[in-house]
């Protein structure tokens, strides 16, 4: 008996020390802020319009002189804007302007809070003139997908969400 008890204390303690670790990391973004030289890298593709947002860092990447439509990129759990940036120069070339943005706090969750700053952000770039307010779109990747798709009904935009494994699933709410 005493045998079968000092199992189960030390399956539980491990599991308890696993689950707290496992837990941080899953919490937190531990891909870090993009370096300088990846923001640079974002300003070279096009006008680089800020996002001046409180907890939101980010900007609109957009054709100088030109109305286009828009793709608002939502990255997963366990990346920041620089994830999906190769995706956003290809679209940003095929006529697509791009939003890569970050909230400034390194928690990541799924919530009120990262559905409301997806508002904002539509709401701060529908008063932009080089986008065509009736041609947002929102791609997002993993978590980002998820907040993707909670987005509320008031907004009328085509979404876009990628998860793992990989599925599309266009959402259309006009």
């Amino acid at each position: 008996m005493h045998i079968l008890l000092a199992t189960f204390v030390y399956y539980l303690a491990g599991s308890v020390i696993v689950g707290l670790v496992m837990g941080a990391g899953f919490a937190t973004n531990f891909s870090g802020r993009p370096k300088d030289r990846q923001l640079e890298s974002l300003r070279r593709i096009g006008l680089y319009i800020p996002l001046h947002l409180d907890g939101i860092d980010g900007g609109l990447i957009a054709k100088t002189g030109e109305r286009r439509p828009t793709i608002v990129y939502i990255h997963g759990r366990s990346a920041n804007r620089m994830e999906l940036a190769p995706l956003a120069q290809v679209l940003f070339n095929a006529g697509y302007n791009a939003v890569l943005w970050d909230s400034k706090s390194r928690q990541i969750s799924y919530g009120p809070k990262e559905i409301e700053e997806v508002c904002r952000i539509l709401n701060f770039i529908r008063n932009d003139s080089h986008v065509a307010i009736n041609q947002i779109y929102i791609v997002g990747f993993s978590l980002g997908a998820a907040i993707a798709i909670a987005q509320p009904q008031r907004t009328p935009i085509t979404i876009f969400a990628v998860s793992w494994p990989i599925v599309r699933t266009p959402i259309s709410r006009t």
